[in-house]
């Protein structure tokens, strides 16, 4: 059935009526073409009425007053007592007052604004709304260094009085925190579509500045991301510092008896006070990407004319189409055809042409992948240089690489290219492997930069920690058991199974007429992947910096650096890591900001399958480069321990 054109005439106000017919289009599949009438900013908007909510300003105005209450007496507490220390004291007392100050704006301007229903100047509001953003980053950063306070303190303390408690450390800390957050607030302004300010209709920070709805999404993305990084990565830091009170508490319960006090206990009132938040925060964070079609009908954007409309506003914040439908049918008498019924495997509804180039560049990156891997791992068991769990982990991620590739190229390119009918059972069978293999690749990255991590900071903890059998063996167990849970969850519902598109060339969730069933389970397995990318990546920029640090600070003083191999040691092994996971958090980033682009085929390629078998091809590539002791046979029998690389 043909969809049925529709012209309709738009009233004011006329800048946002090619977003209305944008989304009308979208969300029904017709064929809308707007008339924009001439009007002027005096002219009103003849909507659909909605009563103001009383409820939602209330709220706002109930926890403004609580978080300034409870964070006044934390702040004052903090102050007057001792037991926080000197660093983690601080970082406390500034969170309190930078949360403080945030709710003072939400109570004073947030919920009036939303109350009275008061008209502002649109640069008071960026600037308010600026300064949140500029508080509201500066307590996630403060969240982060806190997970790392308490990290450090409950793995080493014997080092952090020496790490924490120097003037100069907690200066520093405060000084980045300060810098960090005032450049993320800044990135509003290098867009002039893009300028953050709080709309009372949507209850939400949102850009605003132009009639263009893609010029903003780029530094509004990168705030968000950068945010979530911060977030999902204090909550990975929370959950470690967890386990290891878990596994001490019964010892330090049985070591502290004579003295009549049990110090675990007062690890896990510390471990409460920023994980629960952490928690809060990365729920939400969740729960944003799973049910992001019911957040927003304009895809968070709203142009200067439709901000200052209370009505179409009002419209913009509800969450479904059948409330434009009735209200179109009752003021132009539109009618909406239904769409034709879908078939239950959609990915087939389309037969291409044979991509001739994309299934060379799979085959190409997938065979390439296959050789350098299996190279790595042939060495990495002739040479040792990279001790036990170091060494371990590169053959792990190695071997479900390869594995991977294998799929890519046997399955994934012959599919685009000789395009032809497979079962779905097989189709989600081979694609459900590949993603369990993605998964182990994720979790091995992450774990590959945690040992790099530990390994420069903590290089006298290394062998006890890492360097034993049976927590290896755990390790191992552990990514296997999460990898097969992640693959697990598109089987829990029969509307999200993975399946290879040879049209969309990249996996997407098939199973059901209505999409949008299977796209919490898809959701969430990527958001797994992103947080894993991107806590490698920060966990990466932090090991960087140390080995800065002490190249330039200890070269003269610290044995460890007055050789230039150790140095040149320590950045090849960063490397292995580091260019990896820079690629992934880049297409990562690159698909969020390039999300409307993703209807061509070729661009989604690019920024999803490309890029995952590009890091195959320099997980295997980096390391052989990077470390000659690999490729020198005659020396198979000797052993360099990783110690030597820190």
């Amino acid at each position: 059935m043909e969809a049925k054109e529709i012209i309709i005439e738009i009233p004011c106000p006329s800048p946002g009526s090619p977003l209305i017919a944008q989304n009308l289009s979208s969300l029904n599949s017709q064929l809308i073409r707007y008339k924009p009438q001439i009007c002027d900013d005096s002219q009103e908007f003849d909507g659909i009425k909605t009563e103001r909510e009383i409820g939602v300003p209330v709220l706002i105005f109930l926890l403004s007053l609580c978080a300034i209450f409870f964070n006044a007496i934390a702040w004052y507490g903090v102050s007057k007592s001792k037991i926080f220390g000197k660093s983690y004291g601080i970082m406390m007392r500034m969170r309190s007052s930078v949360e403080i100050v945030a709710a003072l704006i939400t109570f004073g301007f947030f919920g009036t604004h939303v109350f009275f229903g008061y008209s502002v100047d649109i640069w008071m509001n960026a600037a308010l709304t600026t300064f949140y953003v500029f508080l509201l980053s500066n307590a996630y950063l403060l969240h982060y260094a806190i997970s790392i306070n308490r990290l450090v303190s409950i793995y080493f303390p014997m080092r952090y009085a020496d790490i924490f408690e120097e003037k100069k450390c907690v200066f520093v800390v405060v000084a980045l925190i300060l810098i960090f957050s005032s450049i993320i607030s800044s990135l509003s302004f290098t867009d002039r579509c893009s300028y953050f300010v709080f709309s009372k209709e949507l209850y939400d920070i949102v850009p605003v500045g132009c009639k263009d709805v893609k010029s903003s999404k780029i530094s509004n993305h990168i705030v968000v991301i950068i945010w979530a990084v911060c977030a999902f990565s204090s909550l990975v830091l929370d959950v470690i510092t967890l386990l290891r009170i878990a596994v001490y508490s019964r010892k330090a319960a049985s070591v502290h008896h004579n003295h009549g006090s049990i110090p675990w206990t007062r690890n896990v009132r510390f471990f409460l006070q920023t994980f629960i938040v952490n928690l809060i925060i990365c729920a939400g964070a969740i729960a944003v990407q799973v049910a992001s079609e019911r957040l927003s009908f304009s895809n968070g954007f709203i142009p200067y004319s439709l901000y200052k409309m209370h009505e179409m506003c009002n419209l913009t914040r509800t969450p479904g189409t059948n409330l434009w439908r009735e209200y179109l049918k009752e003021k132009y008498g539109c009618v909406f055809e239904k769409k034709p019924a879908q078939s239950v495997n959609p990915v087939y509804d389309v037969v291409p042409s044979k991509p001739v180039t994309i299934a060379a560049i799979i085959l190409g990156l997938s065979l390439c992948a296959i050789i350098l891997n299996a190279l790595l791992l042939h060495f990495i068991r002739k040479n040792r240089i990279f001790g036990k769990s170091y060494g371990t982990l590169l053959r792990m991620r190695s071997i479900v690489e390869i594995l991977a590739s294998f799929i890519a190229v046997g399955f994934f390119s012959t599919l685009v290219y000789l395009d032809y009918d497979i079962p779905i059972w097989a189709n989600s069978t081979l694609t459900s492997f590949y993603t369990f293999m993605l998964s182990n690749a994720y979790f091995l990255h992450f774990l590959i930069s945690f040992n790099r991590l530990f390994c420069i900071y903590f290089p006298g903890r290394y062998d006890e920690i890492f360097e034993i059998g049976w927590r290896i063996r755990i390790i191992k167990v552990l990514v296997l058991f999460l990898s097969a849970l992640i693959t697990s969850l598109p089987f829990y519902t029969p509307c999200s199974y993975f399946m290879f598109s040879r049209v969309i060339y990249d996996i997407l969730p098939v199973g059901c007429e209505r999409k949008e069933s299977s796209k919490a389970t898809n959701h969430v397995v990527v958001i797994i992947w992103a947080i894993c990318a991107f806590s490698s990546l920060l966990m990466d920029i932090t090991t960087l910096t140390r080995i800065v640090y002490q190249h330039v600070a200890k070269s003269r003083t610290s044995a460890l650096f007055r050789s230039r191999s150790s140095w040149s040691k320590n950045v090849r092994f960063f490397l292995q890591t580091f260019i990896v996971n820079l690629i992934i958090c880049a297409g990562v980033v690159a698909v969020q900001v390039l999300s409307d682009r993703f209807e061509s085929h070729d661009t989604r390629f690019y920024f999803a399958l490309f890029q995952v078998l590009l890091g195959f091809v320099f997980n295997g590539f980096v390391p052989l480069v990077a470390n000659r002791e690999l490729r020198r046979c005659r020396c198979c029998r000797s052993r360099i321990n990783v110690e030597s690389s820190k």
